[in-house]
């Protein structure tokens, strides 16, 4: 998959949640200003395309239950109440969830990625738009990446997945198959892994298929990553 990448606000039918905790917001409101990701998203132009989604806090004694840290369970915890609520919008008529964490940042080629995206069903589960690459994967991708990006075009890639779900674009009608699996892993015999090493796990034993953009759409500020209110990086 190969097109132009132009930047423009007009998206296809994409549904976004971004996901901060609720105390953030209330404390937002007292003092009359938008969060980062809020005004990120309204420079863009795309937040009515956007919605809340209120994080949860991950319970300290549950999250050493299961080896995980409080901010790991609580993501863990936020993203299948999230698919679960999205289960209930059958109305709704959008085609793309993009779940989105509260220290990703989007780029104009992402809203015209977004353009180019069909509404049928892929033969993937989870598309990344960013992932978390040591040095010698970035040196083996900067080539490719840098040439794609000079003739302004995006493919995806079914090849590697290295975590990383900062930003991630799941097709309506995957969503059961994603949620079901996370809900595997936790009545599992297998010790929990924090969510992305465990779609990470998923993907090594082709229980989940992926995709992932090239080159990365968005990505992690540094400054962003100490200010996410969902979980310490």
């Amino acid at each position: 998959m190969g097109h132009a990448a132009k930047p423009s606000t007009a998206m296809a039918n994409i549904r976004g949640r971004y996901i901060s905790l609720a105390e953030s917001l209330e404390r937002r409101s007292r003092l009359e200003r938008r969060s980062r990701l809020e005004q990120h998203l309204q420079e863009l132009g795309v937040q009515e395309r956007y919605s809340w989604f209120p994080a949860v806090r991950g319970d300290p004694e549950t999250a050493t239950a299961c080896g995980l840290r409080p901010g790991e369970w609580g993501l863990w915890q936020s993203w299948l109440q999230l698919l679960k609520e999205e289960l209930t919008h059958t109305q709704s008529s959008y085609n793309w969830l993009h779940i989105v964490e509260d220290d990703a940042e989007l780029s104009g080629h992402f809203l015209a990625f977004c353009d180019h995206l069909k509404e049928g069903q892929p033969t993937f589960d989870l598309m990344f738009t960013d992932m978390y690459v040591n040095p010698s994967i970035h040196r083996s991708f900067a080539e490719e990446h840098q040439r794609l990006q000079t003739r302004g075009q995006i493919q995806l890639k079914t090849d590697l997945y290295t975590g990383c779900a900062s930003s991630v674009l799941i097709h309506r009608q995957r969503i059961p198959m994603v949620l079901s699996r996370l809900q595997e892993c936790l009545s599992g015999s297998r010790s929990l892994l924090p969510l992305d090493n465990q779609l990470l796990r998923l993907f090594h034993d082709k229980q989940l298929k992926f995709a992932r953009t090239a080159p990365f759409i968005t990505g992690v500020r540094r400054n962003s990553i100490s200010e996410s209110t969902i979980q310490q990086r």
